[in-house]
């Protein structure tokens, strides 16, 4: 039994182009790139926020942040600055 070939591609300076290991394709647009950087900020702040939510108050404390702010801020939705 052969094994498939993991998927790689690479983006050349020269053109442009993503080289998928003999065929070319456009290389992903900006929306993509866009896309992609909204999602892994959500993600982060997501994360962020949970992290916040799970501290306890001495270290609140030390970065001045009350218990109720904590937890307001870690009740907001990812998608909210």
């Amino acid at each position: 039994m052969k094994l498939a070939q993991p998927f790689t591609a690479h983006v050349t300076a020269s053109d442009g182009m993503l080289s998928t290991g003999g065929s070319h394709h456009a290389a992903p647009s900006t929306w993509h790139q866009k896309m992609l950087n909204t999602l892994v900020r959500w993600q982060h702040r997501a994360d962020q926020r949970r992290h916040l939510g799970n501290m306890d108050d001495r270290l609140l404390a030390d970065m001045g942040i009350t218990r109720a702010d904590a937890i307001q801020e870690s009740r907001k939705p990812f998608w909210i600055a």
